[in-house]
């Protein structure tokens, strides 16, 4: 029966290794820039993850209905599991949810501008985490947070950047619905 010997140098050599060289750009990067793989030298893949990101950004967009194919299919046999995890994010961020989902209502209507989870952060600090129109703070909501409204709405063709956002109880921005900041504070 043959025993395989590890050659001391070798071993030596692979519990040391801190950097490795990419396969596709050729530049050697630490190992933290690779992904992991059991199977791989050093425990890392061959490409860098730039590498990697590059080449499955290209993919996706050169084969556009392949990807959306794959991902209608993951999901229609793992909705449970798509679910699950989307509302553990949205309980985690919720802040950063409601920034994506904003980004998403004014995409769909062609609105300008756009505002990060920060973005809304410094805004409703800026308030005192209270409503721009009763002064309702968060805490005392039913829901324990805030809305971000559209001083003026995209209905009206009010923008998404931060400058045209406020801080609204639900309560506000419900009946608020597409009128315009002055109009709603004149109705009241």
């Amino acid at each position: 029966m043959l025993f395989r010997i590890p050659i001391p140098n070798q071993a030596k050599q692979e519990k040391q290794a801190t950097t490795k060289q990419c396969t596709k750009c050729g530049k050697t990067k630490p190992l933290t820039e690779f992904h992991k793989d059991k199977g791989g030298k050093y425990g890392v893949q061959s490409r860098c993850k730039a590498c990697k990101n590059a080449a499955a950004a290209k993919y996706r967009a050169e084969n556009p209905e392949k990807v959306r194919a794959a991902v209608a299919k993951y999901y229609a046999e793992n909705s449970e599991k798509v679910l699950a995890s989307q509302a553990k994010y949205k309980k985690a961020n919720p802040d950063k949810y409601r920034a994506i989902k904003q980004r998403y209502r004014a995409k769909k209507r062609n609105a300008q501008g756009t505002f990060t989870a920060a973005d809304w952060k410094a805004k409703l600090e800026y308030y005192g985490y209270r409503c721009r129109y009763c002064g309702i703070h968060k805490s005392e909501t039913s829901e324990g947070w805030l809305e971000a409204d559209h001083a003026i709405p995209l209905s009206q063709g009010g923008t998404n950047f931060i400058s045209n956002i406020v801080p609204a109880c639900k309560s506000c921005n419900c009946s608020k619905g597409t009128k315009t900041f002055t109009e709603y504070l004149d109705g009241q």
